[in-house]
């Protein structure tokens, strides 16, 4: 890891609003901003981890040579050893990937987001961890009018998730009433952040 580079992680349920927030502190500390949902659409492309998926939940989720993320999603949220299987084949590869970055950048502060940072050890990069938590029924909603995701879809998405994200967290915030509620928290988290980042490389 890039011995000067401070990594903050964002973590939390779908809905929870973990990439506005991750483009708030990306704004607020001139941060690389690593998506490792990003990452992953960006290695459903390859080569290997589509044969792997083929292999794995069979020619059907493949539509002219590349995975139908619709008919993969529905395989392994309404399965759990569908999902840990997915897992295996994806989370080697994405913390190549990560690390990668996290090596290279000339960024002071580098901020991380990954639904699934936890599983698959993405915290060991980490120097802070923030969670983000939502009421449940605002977070379906976010799901299906931000993302165009039908209730039973979002449902299977929530169920399929973790509730222990708060467990691995320094600080945690929650998002029902919108960024604007939290601005003064948040404002003091960047300050205690930033001084953390001095006396790691002072």
């Amino acid at each position: 890891m890039n011995q000067n580079s401070y990594v903050i992680g964002v973590i939390g349920g779908a809905g929870t609003g973990k990439t506005y927030m991750s483009k708030y502190l990306v704004e607020k500390l001139d941060a690389l901003f690593i998506e490792g949902d990003q990452i992953a659409h960006e290695l459903l492309k390859d080569h290997e981890i589509i044969n792997g998926i083929s292999e794995k939940f069979g020619a059907d989720v493949i539509d002219h040579g590349e995975i139908n993320r619709s008919k993969l999603g529905k395989i392994v949220f309404t399965d759990k050893q569908s999902l840990l299987e997915l897992n295996q084949i994806m989370h080697g590869a994405m913390f190549k990937i990560i690390e990668k970055k996290i090596k290279t950048t000339d960024k002071k502060f580098i901020i991380l987001e990954a639904a699934v940072m936890i599983e698959a050890g993405f915290s060991r990069l980490v120097h802070t961890m923030v969670c983000l938590k939502a009421d449940k029924n605002l977070r379906l909603e976010r799901l299906i009018n931000v993302r165009s995701i039908d209730l039973r879809t979002a449902e299977s998405i929530l169920k399929s998730q973790r509730n222990d994200y708060a467990d691995y967290a320094d600080y945690i915030f929650d998002t029902s009433e919108g960024i604007e509620s939290i601005k003064d928290d948040l404002e003091k988290m960047i300050n205690e952040i930033r001084e953390a980042e001095y006396e790691k490389n002072h």
